[in-house]
Formats: structure tokens, C-alpha cells, sequence
């Protein structure tokens, strides 16, 4: 495969397209803040979870071999294994974007 079968011809393409995918990486990680703050600020609690600590760390958009494209949001302060919170956030996401959102959990 050439670059130029990789590329784009028209390379104003190619920047459109990146500037598009920051605008939606922002605006996942302005909702997943959100979120959290909401969350934060309630009485309803998830084990593994270090509440005064508790952040969005990164948010990642993903092109899988296959030819998927899915988005990621990486939690910091929480473990992996808080499943409940995780199928929390994943569901938050979905309601409040309209398109499913990867969670990911780590301390």
C-alpha cells in the first residue's frame, strides 16, 4: 500500500476529520466529568471506588483492524473490577452522547 493510498488526497480532508474527532473526545470527557461530578455529589456509593480521588484520566477514539471505531473513557481511582460502576458510567454515557462510550477502570 502507497501513501497516497493511505492518505487522503486532499490533505484539508484529513485535517477536517481530526479536528471533528477532538471536538467529540472533548465534548465525551465534558460529559464523563459530568458525570462523575453528579455522581460524586449523590448518596448512591459502588465498592473499589476512591471517591476523593475519583477522575477522568484520558478519553480515546479507537479504529480496530476489523474497520470499528468505538471511543474509550479511561477512570482513574477505581478498580477494574468495579463492575457496577463501570456499567453505570457506560449507561450514563449512552444517554447523555446517544452512542456507546468504552469504559475503562484503573487505580
Amino acid at each position: 500500500m502507497t501513501e497516497e493510498q493511505i492518505v487522503s488526497p486532499n490533505l484539508e480532508d484529513n485535517k477536517m476529520d481530526g479536528v471533528m474527532e477532538l471536538q467529540i473526545l472533548t465534548k465525551i470527557k465534558e460529559v464523563a466529568d459530568e458525570i462523575l461530578k453528579t455522581h460524586k455529589n449523590s448518596t448512591v456509593r459502588f465498592d473499589g471506588i476512591n471517591y476523593a480521588d475519583l477522575y477522568v484520566r484520558d478519553v480515546s477514539y479507537n479504529l480496530h483492524l476489523d474497520g470499528e471505531e468505538t471511543y474509550s473513557v479511561l477512570i482513574e481511582e477505581c478498580s477494574p473490577t468495579a463492575y457496577d460502576f463501570c456499567e453505570f458510567m457506560i449507561e450514563c454515557l449512552k444517554d447523555k452522547l446517544g452512542f456507546p462510550v468504552n469504559v475503562i477502570l484503573e487505580w
